[in-house]
């Protein structure tokens, strides 16, 4: 557990770090939202989702939900996702807050993330859930490989979540 911790701590800390030179990027604009994923993924469409992107080999995807938050805190929200997908976060709760100069580029108001490890079909899969925050918004953002895989996509998992600009 304390090497599954430092690894989720080091990947937020990722937020703020160099992009990584291997990849290109471009932009996508979605409802109130932009942000860069590498050029190489695909787009999917969903009408639940914002925005949905799959990467070549379809192994990992990164999903933008974007719904009315109903004044509810970004803890709330990722709570009652935990509830209904019965999942538990990993990071222990000072760890699941960004702090506002991480925000900043962001434009979010508040950011509450979970870190989670689940089976699925006999396979484990990585999961980190950004809740973001702003006026009567909330940004979910959801990247999803199997456990296998993260290190071929942390890279870019990083650039697109730091990446995102509310409007």
């Amino acid at each position: 557990m304390k090497k599954l911790t430092s690894f989720v701590i080091f990947m937020i800390a990722g937020m703020l770090a160099a992009d990584p030179a291997a990849l290109t990027y471009k932009k996508f604009n979605g409802a109130g939202f932009t942000i860069d994923a590498p050029t190489t993924w695909a787009q999917n469409s969903s009408p639940q989702v914002a925005l949905e992107l799959a990467s070549p080999d379809e192994i990992a995807n990164y999903r933008v939900v974007v719904q009315d938050r109903g004044n509810k805190s970004s803890d709330a929200i990722l709570a009652a996702m935990e509830q209904q997908l019965e999942y538990e976060n990993m990071l222990d709760p000072p760890q699941r807050k960004l702090k506002p100069a991480m925000l900043k580029p962001t434009g979010a108001e508040d950011c509450t993330v979970g870190a989670y490890s689940v089976e699925k079909k006999g396979v484990a899969i990585n999961q980190r859930i950004w809740v973001l925050v702003k006026g009567s918004k909330a940004f979910i953002l959801v990247e999803t490989t199997p456990d296998d895989n993260l290190g071929d996509y942390i890279d870019a998992f990083d650039h697109i979540s730091k990446s995102i600009r509310l409007k």
